[in-house]
């Protein structure tokens, strides 16, 4: 089974929809329904909380900057606090906190945060917020029902009831990535097109987008970034343009007819790169995840250098040795940097995203090829779904 999320982000054609239609789906966590449900409530999870950690409410609410009658009101189930709301995000971390001082080392923000978002009240929530969004979404974007139900092998009278909330579906998780892959396949039309563009404006209240036109900004986020607490992990279609050697990446530049000008700006954007990451190795630590690809695959089908940092307007393809170059180069700056991991996978997920996970904080989804853009998703539900993204494993023969 895949996340709605997951259906959209393997579609490379629609990188931008991936995150505006991940909101309407209002991603629902997957765990709940390969368990069969039977999830506590909210309020449940926090009683056990504080009886676990040995400490008064008035504890809790101290820890959380939450007043006591609104922490006593989600106690007792009067209340369910917003998952997307600064109150929610300070009970995460005043409990992780108290918990920290106690020394119990499996409970942390991120744990905590899980935990919750997994009840019966949000995942409930989440089902009736999904089917809203979807007969919001049927009417945006003007879906022929008939046409989707046939697409999707569902009758038409029953997702006419998902629509008026007399009727919800036996398994949401699959109805939407049905939607979802449905609404892909469509988007290749001018109609369809001129509509995303309009909704990818408004936008901005789930994410940060950034283009060429706003690469400071961008450049700004990412330096600033690197001074906090946490730890990195990526999921790369190409090696980090930051372990590359300067001579190399320069010379494939230049095979490729870049002009001086060109070539010294991508020069500046990995070493600037390469600039945040070793300032977040200092305190923390970064993990690149990437595809292990022979010389025949490479050969059959060439890998595009990662230049979206640098929103380079050509594709920059590497030949097999270009790209073991490269490889090796990671290699050794792995071996360099003790809070460095390359890890090494049989997954080919990609070939033209990357995800970049400050855990606990943000998650950024970035398009390689011409014309670069980049997603920053601070939204709790939407963060959580990138970070539980696990690519599935293909075996090799």
């Amino acid at each position: 089974m895949q996340l709605p999320y997951q259906a959209f982000v393997k579609s490379e054609n629609a990188p931008a929809a991936a995150f505006i239609f991940s909101e309407f789906f209002c991603i629902i966590n997957i765990r709940y329904y390969i368990s069969g449900g039977g999830c506590m409530k909210f309020c449940e999870i926090l009683n056990e909380y504080i009886e676990r950690l040995g400490c008064m409410a008035k504890d809790v609410a101290n820890a959380s900057g939450v007043s006591a009658a609104t922490l006593s009101r989600y106690r007792s189930g009067e209340r369910l606090p917003d998952t997307s709301s600064e109150a929610f995000e300070k009970l995460c971390i005043g409990i992780a906190l108290i918990s920290e001082e106690k020394n119990i080392a499996d409970i942390t923000e991120v744990s905590v945060r899980e935990h919750f978002l997994e009840t019966d009240d949000f995942l409930s929530a989440d089902t009736e917020h999904m089917l809203r969004n979807f007969d919001t979404l049927v009417s945006t974007l003007n879906i022929s029902i008939t046409r989707l139900c046939r697409d999707i092998n569902y009758d038409a009278y029953t997702v006419f009831r998902f629509r008026n909330g007399t009727r919800r579906p036996a398994e949401p998780d699959k109805f939407a990535a049905a939607v979802a892959g449905y609404v892909i396949r469509e988007m290749d039309s001018a109609q369809y097109q001129a509509i995303l563009a309009e909704l990818l404006d408004n936008a901005h209240p789930l994410m940060d987008i950034y283009r060429s036109s706003n690469k400071n900004e961008l450049n700004a986020f990412l330096l600033a970034d690197s001074r906090e607490a946490g730890k990195r992990r990526t999921i790369l279609s190409a090696l980090p343009l930051y372990t590359m050697d300067d001579a190399l990446l320069r010379s494939i530049l230049k095979r490729h007819g870049l002009d001086g000008e060109e070539i010294h700006s991508i020069s500046e954007s990995a070493a600037a790169q390469r600039h945040v990451v070793e300032n977040i190795l200092e305190t923390g630590s970064v993990e690149d995840e990437i595809s292990e690809i022979t010389k025949e695959e490479l050969e059959t089908q060439p890998l595009t250098l990662d230049l979206s940092c640098a929103f380079c307007e050509k594709d920059i393809q590497y030949t097999a040795e270009e790209y073991f170059a490269h490889l090796e180069s990671t290699e050794r700056f792995a071996a360099e940097h003790q809070n460095y991991t390359l890890k090494k996978t049989s997954s080919h997920t990609f070939r033209n995203l990357q995800i970049y996970i400050h855990e606990g904080r943000w998650a950024m989804v970035s398009k390689g090829k011409a014309p670069a853009i980049h997603f920053i998703i601070h939204h709790p539900k939407l963060r959580s779904a990138i970070e539980n993204f696990i690519p599935p494993v293909v075996e090799k023969k």
